[in-house]
């Protein structure tokens, strides 16, 4: 074959496509172990492939990489095992790690694509707007699919919610929690979460990650759409955005689920997806909810703690990327300089004017609304809470 180095790339994404329609669509146990081995077939494609650039191919990886790719080649390793239901493994037998494992195989084998073959017919003005399409394009298909939903969906309601979900606007045609299932409500979520990162900025991530470098070309891009000062800072920057965004989602996941009380969702799957969704909702400022009248609903009005969490991400996600990394840095040069004394960094760092701007902006709005919608609404909306 002229292209064997893409088998792995094409198997992995059969093996997403069956992943959707599993779960898109009624399965009988058949066709489910077939399946199932379409996706350890792509996970120890992945695998040979990982291991082929070492062995195969004169070019290695670079060293950097390496530890990378071992931990991904034992996770998949343990991800194959777990599928075959070896009993000294138990913990890698959930189907969540096996569909986790097929889609880092299809990002390592994307990312390991020239970086020309991306950019060749679209400039990067060109790519943003046909990504854009084409995620909500993905994304109405998947929720017209028989299990997204309890009862259907017209086209219409599936591209907006797609839409909706995807430039994180939180207008919504159909009730999220009660319409969708949670299949439906995952697809919504993925969509929350690609448009509050940027889906450039997602993939670029990635396929730094995996390769170690990247154009010149790409640096431009990404250095317009995150509002870097210098291009040697853009992926940086990307990853102080991609861990910031992670690690906050988590601790907000964490926070949200402490606060719901077993009685009222019984089930701990539920709770953590539960979390999970509302934090990244929150921190995308989506709007999107799967709790029918949202927080009016009577098992949620009062829970107080959960809304200081969801607060908290609303204004941190609101911030902004930028003022977050100015902040980031201006920390960081305090800690080093100014308490630790190191003297690691020579050039001095200081808030942007940007940022001092933005700060200063929000806490007044906050600080001004939060005192005016306690003065007028003490006896009417606010009543039931004193």
């Amino acid at each position: 074959m002229k292209y064997p180095k893409y088998i792995p790339l094409w198997i992995s994404l059969l093996a997403i496509l069956a992943i959707i329609f599993e779960y898109g669509f009624d399965q009988d146990p058949v066709v489910h172990r077939l399946l199932l081995r379409l996706y350890v077939l792509a996970i120890i494609g992945g695998m040979a492939s990982i291991a082929g650039r070492y062995v195969f191919i004169r070019e290695h990886p670079a060293r950097k990489m390496w530890l990378i790719d071992l931990l991904l080649g034992v996770f998949l390793a343990l991800a194959a095992a777990g599928a075959t239901g070896l009993e000294y493994i138990n913990f890698f037998d959930s189907p969540a790690f096996l569909y986790f494992g097929v889609f880092m195989v299809f990002l390592r084998e994307f990312s390991a694509l020239e970086s020309g073959r991306k950019l060749e017919y679209l400039n990067p003005a060109q790519l943003f707007v046909v990504s854009y399409i084409a995620i909500i394009s993905i994304g109405t298909i998947l929720l017209m699919l028989p299990n997204a939903t309890y009862a259907g969906i017209t086209l219409t309601d599936a591209l907006f919610t797609s839409t909706s979900a995807f430039c994180i606007t939180g207008l919504i045609v159909v009730d999220t929690g009660a319409y969708f299932t949670t299949f439906g409500q995952v697809v919504i979520l993925s969509l929350i979460q690609l448009g509050g990162l940027g889906i450039m900025t997602f993939t670029s991530f990635f396929s730094y990650i995996f390769t170690g470098g990247s154009t010149y070309g790409d640096q431009l891009m990404l250095k317009d759409m995150t509002s870097s000062d210098k291009i040697t800072e853009v992926f940086s920057m990307v990853r102080i955005i991609m861990l910031f965004t992670f690690i906050v989602e988590a601790a907000g996941a964490v926070f949200i689920y402490l606060t719901l009380d077993s009685e009222i969702i019984a089930s701990v799957d539920d709770r953590i997806f539960f979390s999970v969704f509302h934090s990244v909702s929150g921190f995308c400022n989506a709007g999107f909810t799967t709790m029918t009248d949202s927080l009016y609903n009577t098992a949620f009005r009062f829970n107080y703690s959960m809304h200081l969490v969801f607060a908290f991400l609303f204004i941190v996600g609101g911030l902004g990327f930028p003022l977050v990394y100015n902040l980031f840095r201006y920390l960081r040069h305090y800690l080093l300089n100014r308490i630790l004394k190191t003297r690691a960094m020579h050039v001095p760092w200081v808030i942007s004017i940007n940022t001092r701007i933005v700060m200063i902006t929000t806490l007044v709005l906050l600080a001004g609304g939060t005192f005016f919608f306690f003065i007028l609404e003490s006896e009417n909306t606010l009543a039931p809470h004193e």
